[in-house]
């Protein structure tokens, strides 16, 4: 019997985040990330000239594994995780009192 020599293939992850904010789709910078997992959060800003923003933080996940999305506006935002260029997943937050979690392994 033959030996696998395949390696397996690390993931390439990025996630986008998109809103309609003063009117306009405002979309993230790909961000991106590891199967160990990240906190997505959105938020919106409005400059000194009166035009808006949608930026984005990241940080580490509650626990390994999960991706977590999370928004401090009232406009729905959607969260869309990508391996390479193919999406793989996509939450939409309509609420800012909720957020949802996302299982990257399994």
């Amino acid at each position: 019997m033959a030996a696998n020599t395949e390696a397996k293939r690390t993931p390439v992850l990025t996630a986008r985040v998109e809103a309609d904010i003063g009117g306009k789709i405002r979309t993230s910078r790909p961000i991106p990330f590891t199967l160990s997992g990240v906190t997505l959060i959105a938020h919106a800003e409005k400059a000194a000239d009166g035009s808006y923003a949608l930026n984005v933080t990241a940080s580490p996940p509650p626990s390994a594994g999960v991706a977590r999305f999370e928004k401090t506006c009232f406009e729905p935002v959607t969260f869309t995780l990508f391996d390479e260029d193919t999406p793989i997943h996509q939450s939409e937050l309509k609420s800012v009192f909720e957020g949802t979690t996302v299982e990257l392994i399994g």
